[in-house]
C-alpha cells in the first residue's frame, strides 16, 4: 500500500499532505501563522455574527481533537502540522476553498474535515466555513445540533438565500452550512450556476472554506462539486483502500487542483492507534 501511495505521489509531483498518524511525533505547531502566510479576507464575516447558532454535538461522534486524553493532545499537534502544510499551499496559490473527499465511504473524510476546520479556526482573525456537500449521508451536518435548518440542498434548489444558510457554531471563527432538510436532491444540481455562485460568494467572506464532498467512487457528484472550488484533497484509509480503488479515484481528480493525500490511520507509533477508528468511534461517519 505504501509503495503504491508513493507512486501516486510521484505521478502527480505534488506536495503530499501527510496523515495525522504519520506526524504524531512532529513538534507542536503554534496557532499563530507568520504574517507572510496570512490570507487577508476581501470582505469580513462580521455580518454572520448574528446568524442562527448551532453547537457541536456531544457523544461518540464528537470530533477527535475535542477530547481530553493524551490521544487528544497528539491528534491536535498532528492537525496543526496538516493545517500548516495546507495553509502554505493555499497561500502560495491564492486558494480559498478545498474539497475534501475519499475514494470510497468509511475512510475518514468527514472526521478530517471537521477536525481540520476546528484547527484552522484557532488562528487569529481567520474566518472558517465548513460546507456539507454530501447530500446523501449528511455526515458533517449530524455533528452539529440542532441541524434542522435550511442548507446547501435548499440553496441548489433555489429555496433559500446564501445568507440564511450560514450558521455560527459554538467555536469562535467557525461557521457551517449544513446539507439541508429537503430530500431528493440530485447530483445534477451541482452542475447549475447556483453552486458556483454560492462558492464565489462564500470565498469572498471566509478565508478558508472546507467542503466535505461525497466519496469519489461511485458517485457522480464529486467532479461537479470540484468544478466550483479551488482545490481538492483526498483522504485515504491505510490498510483499507486497495490499489485498484485508489488508482480509479485518482483518475477523477483534476491534477491542476490536486493538493495531496491525507494518509489516514497509517500506522501506530508504539502499538496504539492514536488516530483513526481504533481510538475514535467514527464508524458512523462517511
Amino acid at each position: 500500500m505504501s509503495r503504491y501511495y508513493n507512486q501516486v505521489r510521484d505521478e502527480y509531483k505534488r506536495t503530499v499532505v501527510k496523515a495525522p498518524a504519520e506526524v504524531l511525533s512532529a513538534p507542536s505547531v503554534p496557532d499563530v501563522i507568520p504574517e507572510a502566510e496570512q490570507v487577508r479576507s476581501e470582505s469580513k464575516a462580521e455580518p454572520f455574527l448574528q446568524c442562527e447558532k448551532v453547537r457541536i454535538a456531544a457523544g461518540s461522534q464528537r470530533p477527535l481533537i475535542l477530547g481530553d486524553t493524551a490521544t487528544f493532545c497528539r491528534a491536535e499537534d498532528s492537525y496543526r502540522v496538516l493545517r500548516t502544510r495546507l495553509l502554505r499551499l493555499m497561500t502560495s496559490r491564492g486558494l480559498r476553498s478545498v474539497v475534501i473527499s475519499s475514494p470510497v465511504p468509511g475512510e475518514g473524510k468527514t472526521l478530517t474535515s471537521i477536525n481540520l476546520g476546528l484547527t484552522f479556526a484557532k488562528l487569529q482573525d481567520r474566518k472558517v466555513l465548513l460546507v456539507d456537500a454530501d447530500l446523501r449521508t449528511r455526515g458533517l451536518s449530524q455533528l452539529f445540533e440542532p441541524h434542522s435548518f435550511p442548507g446547501l440542498n435548499e440553496i441548489l434548489q433555489g429555496e433559500a438565500t446564501f445568507e440564511s444558510t450560514v450558521l455560527a457554531s459554538d467555536v469562535p471563527n467557525l461557521w457551517v452550512v449544513t446539507a439541508g432538510q429537503n430530500l431528493g436532491g440530485s447530483p445534477e444540481a451541482f452542475a447549475g450556476e447556483r453552486w458556483k455562485e454560492f462558492m464565489t460568494w462564500v470565498s469572498k467572506s471566509f478565508e478558508v472554506v472546507l467542503v466535505d464532498a461525497p466519496p469519489i467512487l461511485p458517485m457522480a457528484d464529486f467532479e461537479l462539486i470540484t468544478a466550483g472550488c479551488d482545490s481538492t484533497m483526498m483522504v485515504v484509509r491505510a490498510l483499507k483502500t486497495s490499489r485498484e480503488l485508489l488508482g480509479n479515484a485518482v483518475k477523477h481528480v483534476d491534477p491542476k487542483k490536486f493538493l495531496g493525500i491525507v494518509f489516514n490511520g497509517s500506522g501506530p507509533q508504539n502499538g496504539h492507534g492514536y488516530y483513526g477508528y481504533g481510538t475514535y468511534d467514527s464508524n458512523a461517519l462517511p
